[in-house]
């Protein structure tokens, strides 16, 4: 299976907007720095740590295989 930072991305930016938090605001509550969350925010894949931390801040902590495909080329483009 192969992790599709595209899909998290989408997902992460979309979780905290609909929280109304700010990204600072957002990483904050997660553990990651500002920095950190709007990389990933802007496609850049995640380290395991932040990986983890982020999917038990937006309660994805059951569904995290929902970012992983089995096919690459199912992956989207960014």
């Amino acid at each position: 299976a192969m992790f599709d930072k595209v899909k998290f991305s989408k997902q992460v930016k979309f979780k905290r907007e609909f929280s109304f938090a700010s990204v600072r605001g957002a990483a904050k509550k997660i553990g990651i720095s500002a920095a950190t969350l709007c990389r990933i925010e802007n496609g850049a894949a995640p380290d395991i740590d932040s990986f983890v931390k982020i999917c038990q801040w937006a309660g994805w902590e059951k569904k995290c295989d929902f970012f992983f495909v089995k096919n690459p080329a199912d992956l989207d483009e960014f």
